[in-house]
């Protein structure tokens, strides 16, 4: 990382100017100075930044007070929100380790959601977003820092303060990076958050290192193996027919060894080899995602659920669990459903058999979920259970 996160250095600015000795090479001089620079920027940044976090509380205020006041919030959650983005700024996040922005905000709880790919992530992702405000720290990949950015600017807002993103917007194009510091800065002005989470596909060994024990909380949506195997190959399917030249469907054609019309043909004429050749080349393990070291063993993943504790949705009971974990009432968004399917993909959907996808479940998967299952947690929150009632539960099973 460029830059140290912590509390900035104390002292005066002043006496780290580089001397005028001739002795002194020139390149030396001018990073001397930059340094410096630097250093001043960032402290004005840091001087700026709890005024204008002070005014904006003032705006609330006056805000509540009649619509005559709004423009006066307005400006002081723009200024808030330029000033926020020059301190992170200041910073030098690395652009590849967002999770560096978490260090920024040490009083905002972590959720960390591990998301298991075809249990409901993208809904979960999305509600904790629009719904619960809490701020989003994608892992370092295109996808999940555009979908960062679009969750966080299409934030329902009130119509008096949906100026405020066409005012902090500029002409110039942004990198995606930049892109999403500058939407990250946005989300934080407007909605002052309490939780900020991890947005990607993450296994829970990957988010131990930043989880802080008693303050942070993990939680993850769970559906049977096969249920999992079974929509992540019509997917894929789906996915690559319609759209081929996405990355990923590019990344599985070549995968495969097949042109775009070759898997069409392929997936008309014999289904089962289609779906075993995907699911040969993207094996997916829920053991795998849910254990905290390199173990998959389904005991020790067990004994670390209890010990987090990790807490567990069946994905249709998704909505129960984050109204109780977050409080407000719940609210359903459902993605990636089977809602559009037609065609060749229709056709496939309906051939695919249990027997085909069989033989790709480990048996640390298979023995985790039915431990999950048996132990009482697979419907507990649609029938109303609360969070001392989960951790009780976990403590018996």
């Amino acid at each position: 990382m460029a830059g140290t996160i912590g509390q900035h250095p104390a002292g005066n600015l002043w006496l780290n100017l580089p001397c005028s000795s001739l002795a002194l090479d020139r390149v030396d001089m001018i990073q001397q100075l930059s340094r410096v620079v630097r250093r001043w920027r960032l402290d004005i940044a840091l001087r700026t930044r709890p005024r204008a976090r002070i005014q904006r509380m003032a705006a609330n205020i006056l805000a509540k007070a009649g619509s005559r006041f709004r423009s006066r919030h307005d400006r002081a959650t723009c200024r808030l929100a330029k000033t926020e983005q020059r301190w992170i700024e200041r910073w030098r996040i690395n652009p590849n380790h967002l999770f560096d922005l978490m260090s920024l905000y040490p009083t905002l709880q972590r959720v960390f959601f591990v998301h298991i790919p075809k249990c409901g992530g993208t809904s979960v992702r999305q509600q904790l977003v629009t719904t619960y405000s809490m701020a989003p720290v994608p892992i370092p990949s295109m996808g999940a820092i555009r979908q960062s950015i679009d969750f966080m600017d299409t934030l329902p807002t009130p119509s008096q303060t949906q100026p405020i993103n066409q005012a902090l917007r500029t002409s110039t194009p942004f990198r995606l990076r930049e892109e999403f510091l500058q939407s990250f800065a946005i989300f934080l002005a407007r909605n002052d958050p309490r939780q900020m989470f991890v947005l990607g596909h993450q296994k829970a060994r990957e988010l131990r290192p930043l989880l802080r024990p008693g303050t942070d909380l993990v939680m993850t949506t769970v559906r049977p193996p096969l249920d999992i195997l079974r929509s992540m190959v019509i997917y894929r399917i789906d996915h690559t027919l319609k759209n081929p030249q996405r990355f990923d469907s590019l990344e599985l054609l070549e995968a495969l060894q097949l042109r775009h019309t070759d898997l069409k043909a392929l997936v008309s004429a014999d289904p089962r080899t289609a779906t075993e050749r995907i699911l040969a080349l993207t094996p997916l393990s829920l053991a795998s995602y849910l254990a905290l070291d390199d173990s998959t063993d389904h005991e020790a993943i067990w004994n670390g659920i209890q010990t987090l504790p990790l807490y567990i949705a069946h994905v249709s009971e998704l909505d129960h669990m984050l109204a109780t974990l977050f409080g407000g009432s719940r609210i359903t968004i459902k993605k990636n459903s089977s809602e559009g399917r037609a065609g060749l993909t229709a056709n496939f959907a309906a051939a695919l058999r249990d027997e085909w996808l069989a033989p790709f479940i480990d048996s640390d998967s298979a023995q985790l979920y039915q431990r999950i299952d048996s132990s009482g947690i697979i419907g507990f929150w649609q029938k109303g259970g609360t969070i001392a009632d989960y951790q009780r539960l976990l403590a018996i099973a």
